[in-house]
């Protein structure tokens, strides 16, 4: 029986690098066999790395870096305690407390009282990026958000006595030598090329605690000195102890400090377009973050995709709840060892997880058996059978990688997965044999023995109907993967996720639904129901000079200051909603670009279970020697019985069968899923099977009850979830979650690492959440999270030259300029940084010397492991000419979560 590791996850996922070289700082050294510690596993469930910073915070706390290793490693204490609190909430909540929260007020108890400052900023920073204070089905992270925006309207109306107190310190008790000196040590560690005036003052007084606007004069003329003779200022002496990084750090704080709340803030509330997981996350987190939040939702209920349906309804006459769209929470379990191409370790679980942790639903973990059978003949599928089939699949997809790496993903952009695997197959296979000609061939005594044989006359193995139909089956469940026919499929980027490493712990169903984790989300909020959006009209300025206006379909407007577009892909493609100004080119191009497919299921209740549950589900091997049209359909069951408590199986429905289901009554969709079960049962019944079987009986009643899910016809989503078509890329996911102007997007369509998940819906949420708070609180800059392009395996293996190049670069480079002010300038310039090697935490300052020697032995590492592929590539030709052996695997690599 084979594994369905393989089998059942949303998608099976076909390694095309090792990534778990690419970024990671590696020493010869590495133990990764040590033990995990409770840091460890509290970072990994918010995506962070216990022992490293993120390029996120590297990018937020600028002034930590700059502090140098003793300042990262306070940092990185005082956050993994943080997260380490929230990790222990979560354990309470879900054994019986109430909401999971991390409050500021009770985390400063525990902390000293110089951390203070540096505490509250990474508390918010987590609260902000989904580590913290996330899923509260209780409403205490709404509660917090209120409790916010009441201090803040009581801080604007006493905005003059406020300043009074600030400046009641004063500066009389400073002399000029003070201010001189302080002037002249932050001077001597500043960035001349960014670092501004203000910048330098903000940073003398919080060092000398006190306020200096009316000593500006004096800061003024040693600036200006400074910069005509710095040697004027040689005979300075640092008495306070202050050295460079700490300079450095205080000049970085003051630039954060300066940018937030530079601009006027709007007053009008945001709104958000969706009540699906993306919509939810998005104003729950704006919500906390004190602003008000006004959600519309076309549907007459909450959840979008995920759509729990009732029981004895029209939709759903089974007697037990449904889920007709999204039914798997995708991972249970932060994993902190996992190696991504993120340059850091680790994996979170899927975020909605820990909202039906506090709900305390009940789950069912899903297990590996998927046994296969054939549809025609209704026999198991041996487990040579299977290994040989999978054997092909692998071949298969190996030599179409190979053929990416040579030709490249570029000149392949417009290939579909289709095209390469059927060249390869034919090439390898040769034609499909007629059930005629099979039937003569298995009388002779070698196809008795090797349904795959080697036909001696055409010196190619070949594969018997059955085969194909077996290797049909592994295609349609690639297709349930991506929610699309392989003919739609790009072939360089079908699984550009693979390298962020999904999401970590075993996959479950929920007992009762996956909607009761939406109609969570939803408690507390404001939302409209039953509210279609026709047009979104947005202008640009700052505070309530910009802002958006929302048109319905019944006419009714509704004003704010921005909005966060959570429109499923299929209704952005068919231009549901109207957008004026146009969208850009970019984002046009992108929502055409990418795909939005259809996966569709038949649920089915009995009256009495004909099978046991051994096992969650099984496939069956359908349609004439696997064609595209008919291998995906009613292509595996879903034992639901484990989950509802009644005898349900759902079939499901994927590539081009889902297609045509879509315009294909109940009746018939219902007899095509009986048929198949009926073959299976009837060969595999007890009597009729010398081997203990699934099925506990030879007879399949008929069903007393019938639903049948067609998401392309849903008018509100006109699809299943996104996929990277041909001529698409994982850009097109960046550019879909790129803000413009006042107008912000999220869904899965826009989740590069997490795409077709709950979680990667969630998640764009709170980086939308992020777009819109960054508006209302009036900070400088685009509110843009910036997306760091990924190296690819040949980036890196041909990097040496490039290396030394920008090691010359690095030695004559006298204007300081940092990196991290190269990618303020990336991000304020609404681009992507360029691909090049990211500098070392150790080169000029900013941070523990860790990183060039790791990235030196990991390019020489890759460098090897791309030779090593193109002398497989020479001997895969050979071999496919001689066919003297087998094609050796030597890209995928094995296993599964």
């Amino acid at each position: 029986m084979a594994s369905a590791a393989k089998k059942y996850a949303f998608r099976r996922r076909f390694e095309k690098h090792n990534y778990s070289l690419i970024g990671a700082e590696l020493s010869d050294d590495d133990d990764d066999d040590g033990p995990v510690t409770e840091s460890m596993t509290a970072a990994a469930e918010a995506g962070l790395d216990a022992a490293a910073l993120s390029h996120m915070e590297e990018r937020d706390f600028k002034h930590v870096v700059k502090g140098g290793p003793a300042k990262i490693a306070e940092y990185l204490g005082v956050r993994n305690h943080i997260l380490i609190r929230w990790k222990q909430a979560l354990d309470v909540s879900s054994d019986g407390g109430d909401d999971a929260y991390v409050s500021f007020d009770e985390l400063a108890k525990s902390l000293p009282e110089s951390q203070t400052e540096l505490a509250r900023e990474t508390h918010a920073w987590l609260v902000k990026h989904g580590g913290i204070n996330y899923g509260c089905p209780g409403g205490k992270d709404l509660r917090a958000g209120d409790e916010v925006k009441t201090a803040r309207a009581a801080a604007a109306a006493n905005v003059g006595s406020d300043l009074e107190k600030k400046k009641a310190p004063g500066s009389a008790d400073v002399s000029d030598d003070d201010i001189i000196e302080r002037t002249v040590v932050f001077l001597r560690g500043a960035d001349m090329n960014s670092t501004t005036e203000r910048q330098i003052r903000a940073a003398v007084e919080a060092d000398l605690d006190c306020d200096l606007s009316d000593r500006k004069l004096v800061i003024r003329s040693v600036v200006t000195k400074f910069l005509s003779d710095p040697g004027s200022y040689a005979h300075v002496k640092n008495t306070s102890g202050t050295d460079a990084s700490d300079a450095a750090s205080a000049l970085a704080k003051a630039a954060s400090d300066a940018a937030k709340g530079a601009k006027p803030r709007p007053t009008k509330p945001v709104i958000v377009v969706g009540a699906g997981p993306a919509g939810l996350a998005a104003a729950r987190a704006v919500r906390a973050d004190g602003h008000d939040v006004i959600v519309l939702e076309a549907r007459d209920r909450v959840g979008g995709r995920v759509f729990t349906c009732a029981p004895n309804t029209k939709e759903n006459p089974l007697s037990v709840p449904i889920d007709f769209g999204a039914s798997i929470v995708t991972g249970t379990a932060a994993d902190p060892r996992r190696r991504t191409a993120r340059p850091w370790l680790g994996v979170r679980a899927d975020p909605s997880f820990a909202t039906a942790r506090q709900l305390r639903l009940e789950t069912h973990a899903l297990r590996d058996d998927l046994p296969l059978f054939d549809g025609k003949t209704g026999e198991k599928v041996s487990g040579d059978a299977d290994a040989r089939a999978e054997k092909a699949r692998d071949v298969l997809m190996d030599h179409a990688r190979l053929r990416v790496d040579r030709e490249g993903a570029e000149a392949l952009a417009d290939v579909s997965l289709e095209e390469v695997i059927a060249a390869e197959l034919l090439e390898r296979y040769g034609e499909a044999k007629k059930d005629a000609e099979e039937e003569n061939a298995e009388n002779t005594e070698n196809s008795k023995e090797k349904p795959i044989e080697e036909a001696d006359d055409e010196r190619k193995e070949t594969l018997s109907s059955s085969d194909r139909r077996l290797l049909g089956w592994h295609w349609a469940n690639l297709e349930y993967g991506c929610s699309a026919p392989l003919s739609k499929i790009s072939m360089a980027h079908w699984n550009q996720d693979e390298a962020y490493g999904g999401f970590g712990g075993k996959h479950v169903m929920l007992k009762g639904g996956y909607g009761g984790v939406t109609d969570a989300l939803a408690d507390g909020l404001d939302v409209k129901t039953g509210v279609v959006v026709a047009e979104i009209r947005h202008t640009d300025g700052d505070g309530d000079d910009g802002g958006v206006t929302v048109v319905t379909k019944s006419g009714d407007t509704f004003e704010g200051s921005a909005c966060v577009v959570t429109l499923p892909l299929g209704c952005l493609k068919h231009g549901d909603v109207v957008f004026h100004p146009p969208l850009s080119e970019s984002k046009t191009n992108a929502i055409s670009n990418l795909g939005f497919g259809r996966l569709n299921k038949i649920a089915l209740e009995f009256s009495t279970k004909f099978w046991d549950d051994s096992v969650d589900y099984f496939g069956c091997a359908s349609g004439e020697s696997g064609e595209s049209e008919t291998r995906g359909r009613a292509f595996m069951f879903w034992n639901l019985a484990p989950v509802t408590g009644k005898p349900v199986l759902a079939a499901l429905v994927a590539g081009e069968a889902a297609e045509i289901a879509e315009t294909e009554p109940d009746d018939s969709l219902r007899d095509a899923a009986m048929a198949a079960l009926r073959v299976v049962v009837a060969k595999n019944a007890p009597s009729n099977s010398d081997e203990s079987s699934l099925f506990t009986s030879a007879v399949v009643p008929d069903p007393v009850a019938v639903a049948c899910t067609r998401w392309g016809g849903d008018v509100f989503s006109r699809g299943s979830y996104s996929y990277v078509a041909v001529g698409a890329s994982g850009d097109d996911y960046d550019e879909l979650g790129r803000p413009e102007g006042r107008v912000l997007f999220a869904g899965e369509h826009t989740c590069r690492e997490h795409p077709d998940t709950v979680g990667g819906a969630m998640l764009s949420g709170w980086r939308a959440a992020r777009h819109a708070t960054h508006i209302m609180r009036g900070d400088a800059g685009e509110p843009f999270d910036e997306v760091f392009a990924l190296p690819t395996l040949d980036d890196l293996a041909n990097e040496e030259g490039d290396d030394e190049s920008e090691e010359e670069d690095d030695a004559n480079d006298s204007d300081g300029t940092s990196e991290s002010d190269e990618d303020d300038d990336d991000v304020k310039k609404g681009g992507k940084k360029k691909k090049k090697r990211r500098r070392g935490k150790g080169e000029e300052g900013d941070g523990p010397e860790d990183d060039d020697a790791a990235r030196e032995r990991a390019r020489k590492r890759l460098e090897q492991e791309a030779a090593e592929r193109l002398e497989q590539i020479k001997r895969d030709q050979k071999e496919a000419t001689e066919g003297k052996e087998e094609v050796k695997k030597v890209l995928r690599v094995e296993g599964g979560e």
